[in-house]
């Protein structure tokens, strides 16, 4: 069609990004914020602990009116003086959550990773929620596994989203938050940034 061009368009959201994404964001970042080293303190560890760091994705194979494809895991990485010392990843778990079909992909999932059904199934209006739902549901199958693995001193990171979208998920993230402080020792400091606090 004449007038349309694809390719400026493109070109267009290139150049955007190109002046927003510096390849040293630091110096502006430090502009911006007004930040120096000084404000930082340091804090000395108690003992040496290992770090286990928990995450997972997902991605969409296929999108179309009445049918969604998705495939989905989750990983860990713990981290001991350092460096990386251990990975670990789940299989790759495909579904096809549908309006019609996203209770049974997240209860098949969840009872491939814990044994059993879980005691309420939520209704899924939206492919892109069950999806989020199920990735969870491998985040927190690796939590778990992790969970009874920590020392005293040991630290695990849960991903940002990692706090159950679901009544059946927030119950398990309460359980194995649970189990996991019962078994480290509680330790905490404040990190303060000169008159904040984060």
């Amino acid at each position: 069609m004449a007038g349309i061009s694809g390719r400026s368009a493109v070109e267009r959201v290139l150049t955007r990004i190109q002046t927003l994404v510096q390849p040293d964001p630091a110096p502006a970042f430090a502009l911006q914020s007004r930040l120096v080293r000084e404000d930082f303190v340091g804090i000395a560890p108690v003992r040496e602990g290992t770090l286990y760091a928990i995450d997972g994705s997902n991605a969409l194979l296929a999108e179309g009116g009445w049918l969604t494809i998705a495939a989905m895991r989750a990983g860990m990485s713990r981290f001991q003086d350092g460096s990386v010392v251990e990975r670990a990843l789940t299989p790759v778990w495909c579904a096809a959550p549908g309006s019609d079909s996203g209770r049974a992909e997240f209860e098949a999932l969840y009872q491939e990773c814990f044994g059993g059904a879980p005691g309420f199934v939520p209704s899924f209006d939206d492919p892109a929620r069950a999806i989020t739902s199920m990735r969870e549901i491998l985040e927190l199958f690796v939590a778990r596994e992790v969970a009874g693995r920590l020392m005293p001193g040991d630290c695990l990171l849960f991903d940002g989203s990692c706090r159950g979208a679901t009544p059946p998920l927030d119950a398990l993230y309460q359980e194995i938050t649970g189990a996991a402080s019962a078994q480290v020792s509680k330790f905490r400091k404040v990190l303060t940034l000169k008159d904040w606090t984060m």
